[in-house]
């Protein structure tokens, strides 16, 4: 049972959604090739 004056540990938003370099490379990419087709319709 928890205590009231207990403070959970909690890990990194990282550690916790077990994020990898490759992940973030990969929304980023993906990020970036709809900015720019997003550009490009609207140019």
């Amino acid at each position: 049972m928890h205590r009231a004056n207990e403070i959970e540990r909690t890990a990194p938003w990282r550690l916790r959604l077990e994020l990898t370099r490759k992940d973030a490379e990969s929304a980023l990419a993906t990020y970036g090739a709809g900015f720019v087709a997003t550009l490009a319709f609207f140019s």
